[in-house]
């Protein structure tokens, strides 16, 4: 018997494991062929089995009908106004990463249709700013819009309810808010990306780093939403240090400014720092910094910056702090469920427009399934958290 080889075009096979980020050596041993095998597939000397196919799909993470396409389709894979160093463009990025912008990108698509399947109507995020404003100005409107009082915040839990409640706060504002990490085997460093954002109106997306500790993730989360709020999407590499790319550096310190003044208001903070007895420091202990800190649900870090820039501590003793103290990503809660994940990952406005197809009956339990990444057994278990007003993530 003849064996069945897939009529796929080679210029198709090329697309899909570049734009996963692979090469031949990689791309071959996933699929289980030698690098000579996929070679000739991609000069067209030979053809894959259907059974190989299916895996080099798997392997490249493209749906298998694309791969019998006539030509690689037109896909807007890198990030507009990247924001990142000619060395590290999208040619440089691990194949995890680009999974993760291809991915997000596709999840918007998703939520756009699934929004017009059901008859939803799809909130419109208005707030502009410019980088030329004041950023403590900036802040408080980001505070205001998204209606998170000081009490609110000190009233959280934990840092990862703190979290949580940032990431529902901006989500109702019509931003979908997704993590990193769904797929096991293909994890983001946070060393190369904290998070990255899509700025593209109706909803806009945010991505933060599930590898990355959580109060590092909520400053991701209100840096990335200053970049929507500027229009200007892409890599977040939180710099401080001049490159060779002014206006990059200018536009990454301005969002740090700001997200650090949504997250310690300079009058909370200096009203906390007296009361604490540390009213005339300029140099300051881990222990103060970390009794603010956890008042304020944010990093060290980000108490620290908002001391400097209130003129409470100089730039050369948070440098010579950051030199004392390297940052080192995680701090994971250990096994998480499916259902915990299926919501971390996809956060509640998309899970939720998801759903109502489903439960409209636009789409079927497998594509639901495929939507939110875990199995139609998990589907009753995930609703139920998503429309519990006692979770808030």
């Amino acid at each position: 018997m003849a064996i069945l080889r897939a009529a796929v075009e080679p210029e198709l096979l090329i697309w899909a494991r570049e734009t996963r980020g692979l090469s031949i050596e990689q791309a071959a041993k996933s699929i289980g062929i030698s690098e000579e095998r996929l070679s000739a597939w991609e000069l067209g000397k030979a053809k894959p089995t259907v059974r190989q196919l299916r895996k080099a799909s798997s392997t490249y993470k493209r749906a298998i009908g694309l791969l019998f396409l006539p030509e690689p389709p037109e896909e807007d894979e890198v990030i507009r106004d990247f924001r990142r160093a000619p060395q590290t463009e999208f040619e440089g990025m691990s194949p995890a990463l680009r999974l993760e912008i291809r991915l997000a990108r596709e999840r918007r698509a998703e939520a756009i249709d699934l929004a017009k399947e059901i008859g939803e109507p799809l909130p419109a995020f208005r707030l502009r700013a410019s980088r030329h404003e004041e950023p403590i100005e900036v802040a408080a409107r980001i505070r205001s819009l998204l209606g998170v009082s000081i009490e609110d915040q000190t009233g959280w839990s934990d840092k990862y309810d703190a979290f949580n409640s940032w990431r529902a706060a901006i989500e109702r504002q019509g931003v979908l808010v997704f993590q990193t990490g769904g797929l096991v085997t293909f994890k983001v460093s946070p060393f190369e990306a904290h998070g990255f954002s899509i700025s593209d109106q109706p909803l806009p997306v945010i991505v933060a780093n599930s590898k990355d500790a959580v109060t590092r993730r909520c400053f991701t989360l209100l840096h990335e939403l200053t970049h929507v709020v500027l229009h200007n999407g892409g890599l977040c590499d939180f710099h401080e240090e001049p490159t060779s790319h002014p206006e990059v550096d200018r536009v990454e310190v301005f969002c740090n400014r700001v997200a650090a003044s949504v997250l310690v208001p300079e009058d909370d903070l200096v009203t906390r720092a007296n009361r604490l007895g540390y009213r005339d420091r300029e140099e300051w202990s881990d222990e103060a910094l970390a009794k603010l800190a956890r008042a304020f649900r944010v990093s060290w870090e980000v108490v620290l910056l908002r001391l400097v820039a209130i003129g409470r501590a100089s730039q050369a003793f948070y440098k010579r702090w950051q030199a004392d103290h390297p940052y080192e990503p995680g701090d994971a809660k250990g096994f998480i469920t499916p259902v915990t994940r299926v919501v971390m990952r996809n956060g509640r406005l998309f899970t939720r427009l998801a759903l109502g197809a489903y439960r409209n009956r636009h789409i079927t339990v497998g594509d639901l399934a495929h939507l939110i990444g875990e199995g139609p057994q998990h589907i009753q278990g995930v609703e139920e958290r998503v429309f519990d007003s006692r979770y808030v993530a």
